[in-house]
């Protein structure tokens, strides 16, 4: 009797704490259409946009389909091409090749609650003025 009594006191204090039914968060999804601005070259604005699909952290997509260069200097590399990367639920990394044969590496941080993702671009084998640049886009439509 006393076993018996253990027993349903330690089933009734798991039920209390949560182990009789572990519910686990759901990672962070970035499933959606983004969009925003990198600030490349001479500090110009350039569209940034994608539409990614997260599968467990893993990041495919595509982006700038819709963006005429002949506005924007320094759009080869945003302008048609193709994404991939992973996130942790708070950083982000995501590399990017262009139509145009170029190619750039975005990192960053993942705003938690705003929708919104930002950070550091560095385009690959080109000039200084390429490197290093803010770049930060916000959910325009999630897609789940």
């Amino acid at each position: 009797m006393r076993k018996l009594l253990l027993l349903c006191a330690l089933f009734v204090l798991g039920l209390d704490s949560g182990c009789a039914n572990p519910i686990q968060p759901s990672q962070m999804n970035l499933t959606g259409n983004w969009s925003g601005y990198a600030e490349i070259g001479l500090g110009l604005e350039t569209p940034l946009t994608m539409e990614l699909i997260d599968i467990n952290g893993h990041i495919e997509g595509t982006g700038g389909g819709n963006v005429d260069c002949k506005w924007y200097v320094y759009c080869g590399s945003f302008a048609s091409y193709t994404v991939w990367g992973s996130h942790n639920g708070s950083q982000l990394h995501l590399v990017g090749h262009s139509m145009y044969g170029e190619s750039w590496v975005l990192t960053g941080a993942i705003r938690v609650g705003t929708d919104l993702i930002s950070g550091t671009g560095k385009g690959t084998g080109v000039l200084p003025m390429f490197q290093n640049f803010p770049w930060s886009m916000k959910v325009v439509t999630p897609i789940f």
